[in-house]
């Protein structure tokens, strides 16, 4: 397990809600505390659930692609939560597939390839699902470009010989690019 917080794969991409203010830190468990509040699990504050057609307007599901996108895996999973625990059929299966593919780069991060395989896999099997029921665009998100770097970012975790460079150089760089 890395002791160093995690790295975005392009710091410099852009953001969806760029006067959010991040975190103070990047939570890695094992290595420092949870954020209490809006980052952590121990909040469930939205009240309105905006359907998937007013994804624009959906505050929380931008911000957790912002965070996402730049390393901050835990607190977008934080952030997806209560959509999730709202959300209903397709809508609730692509946010958990989101925030599961989120646990999955954080375990990548972690070194742990047993758990980096498992959320990963169940991630996009329930992106997959939404991908086959709604076509490729899904809230801003084309399903089909995603499953695409997914599946080239974990391939060689299924490899038999899995190296530190297997880490720190991935095929592909998942990002959550929104179709604005």
């Amino acid at each position: 397990m890395s002791p160093n917080p995690p790295k975005p794969f392009d710091p410099d991409f852009p953001r969806y809600l760029p006067d959010e203010a991040f975190p103070e830190y990047r939570h890695v468990p094992g290595i420092n505390l949870e954020i209490q509040g809006r980052f952590g699990h121990s909040e469930d504050s939205i009240i309105d659930l905006p359907p998937p057609s007013s994804w624009r307007d959906n505050t929380d599901y931008l911000f957790g692609v912002d965070l996402f996108n730049h390393a901050y895996w835990y607190e977008s999973h934080a952030i997806w939560n209560p959509l999730w625990h709202r959300a209903t059929g397709n809508y609730r299966l692509f946010i958990n597939g989101l925030a599961l593919v989120s646990d999955a780069l954080l375990l990548h991060h972690q070194r742990d390839l047993r758990g980096l395989r498992d959320q990963m896999s169940l991630g996009t099997g329930k992106l997959t699902a939404v991908l086959n029921a709604e076509g490729d665009v899904y809230m801003g998100l084309n399903l089909h470009l995603l499953m695409r770097t997914l599946d080239t970012f974990i391939s060689p975790f299924f490899e038999e010989n899995i190296t530190d460079s297997t880490y720190e150089e991935p095929a592909s760089f998942p990002l959550l690019r929104l179709v604005l």
